[in-house]
């Protein structure tokens, strides 16, 4: 049975990354040539991991960085597709880890700015759009990379995948996902606020600190955040009495006892 040397792989796609090779296009019989052997000899996920995992910063996207987006991109493909193909495939645990493991080096990537890595757009749909409810493989996944890929969203430049991101979180990990996500709400901006309160609608059980954060951010400086932040809490049955976004601050610290109350003791 024909098998693949790892080292000997990597060593040689390295050098076309690093040498005076041309970037050529994603469909080039290169690239589909590399997915297809790789689906086909099903090699341990660990084996790639040079060609999918981490990469130094740079402050600019140049023809290196574009090659081995490529590169990576060609094998998380091959991942997925043994995933979507062969339910029964042993190593099916370990190939979502490694699609997860993918997204921490190729998602918020700087260089990038507003613009997608292949990469990380290519795990960001597959995660989206993946089977609900989640599967085990997938939670597990997603859960275990969590603090690595919020490390990397703490460093974005732009909130353009903050969205697909906190729905990913949701989708696979729920109210747990939930709860790291509103540890970062002083980190959110505006719009970020608003996706996730809003996101946070359809979380079974989301835990006490999602609801204190809803609570609070009826006094953020942001109309569209109070908003949200009724509309999270009208939908999770908080005693808000006829309090909405326009209620004036004095009569929303008024009731803050008592919705601080309703959320450090209710289990919705």
């Amino acid at each position: 049975m024909q098998v693949i040397d790892g080292p000997e792989l990597t060593a040689g796609l390295r050098r076309y990354i690093d040498g005076d090779a041309p970037i050529y296009p994603t469909e080039d019989r290169r690239f589909v040539a590399l997915h297809e052997v790789l689906y086909r000899l099903k090699p341990d996920p660990a084996l790639l991991a040079p060609l999918f995992g981490p990469h130094p910063d740079r402050d600019e996207v140049d023809d290196a960085l574009q090659k081995w987006d490529k590169i990576s991109l060609a094998v998380v493909t091959s991942f997925l597709r043994r995933i979507v193909e062969d339910p029964d495939d042993p190593k099916r645990a370990a190939l979502y880890d490694a699609v997860a493991a993918a997204a921490v080096p190729w998602a918020f990537e700087r260089a990038w700015g507003d613009s997608h890595t292949l990469t990380g757009e290519e795990v960001g749909d597959f995660f989206s759009e993946a089977e609900w409810p989640a599967c085990p493989e997938a939670t597990a996944a997603v859960a275990r990379h969590l603090e690595a890929l919020i490390e990397r969203w703490r460093r974005r430049v732009s909130d353009k995948a903050s969205s697909m991101f906190f729905g990913i979180v949701l989708r696979h990990v729920g109210a747990a996902g939930a709860g790291r996500l509103f540890r970062e709400w002083e980190r959110m901006h505006e719009d970020e606020r608003v996706d996730l309160l809003k996101r946070s609608i359809g979380v079974e059980g989301l835990g006490e600190e999602g609801r204190r954060c809803a609570v609070g951010a009826l006094l953020d400086e942001s109309q569209e955040v109070r908003e949200a932040a009724v509309e999270a809490l009208e939908a999770r049955g908080a005693p808000l009495q006829g309090l909405d976004a326009s209620s004036r601050d004095e009569a929303i610290r008024a009731a803050l006892p008592r919705l601080e109350r309703w959320a450090a003791e209710t289990e919705s």
